[in-house]
């Protein structure tokens, strides 16, 4: 099974939002999945902006969830020219803007993750603990897995949080 996730040319605005307990604004999970499955997110030219909100107990403005796959998966998450700002926001206790988790994975899987031309502003913002601005989560996978990084020409700004 193939999935592609293709986010172009678009912009999520929240003002005086308040994301509440497990919830999201952006959620993609795959769950449970067999073996030999590729998946691929794409956001390409894509700004989101939280402003003067509330994310609750392990909330996040953009989740994405593989858990429990079979061997042999090829993931795969490209962002190019994205812009995700959170202003005067206040972030509960395990919060996140950006969180992407891969958890429970056999062995023989491939995941690449791409940050580029990427811009990721956190101002005038209260983060409780074991808050993050982006957090990418790798837990309870078997050994024998591939995963690639990459971060370039990108920015991280806190300012005033």
């Amino acid at each position: 099974t193939n999935a592609t996730f293709t986010l172009t040319s678009s912009r999520v605005e929240t003002s005086s939002t308040s994301v509440g307990y497990y919830s999201s604004i952006v959620a993609l999970n795959w769950g449970d999945s067999g073996s030999g499955n590729s998946t691929a997110v794409v956001m390409d030219s894509v700004e989101v902006e939280v402003t003067s909100s509330t994310i609750g107990y392990y909330g996040q403005v953009i989740y994405l969830f593989w858990q429990s796959e079979g061997s042999g998966w090829d993931s795969s998450f490209r962002a190019g020219d994205f812009a995700l700002s959170a202003v005067n926001t206040t972030f509960a206790v395990q919060a996140f803007l950006f969180d992407m988790c891969w958890q429970g994975s056999t062995s023989g899987n491939v995941v690449e993750v791409v940050f580029r031309t990427t811009a990721v502003v956190v101002h005038n913002c209260t983060m409780a603990s074991n808050d993050a601005a982006v957090l990418l989560l790798w837990m309870g996978n078997d050994s024998g897995n591939d995963h690639t990084y990459e971060w370039s020409q990108s920015s991280l700004i806190i300012s005033s949080t």
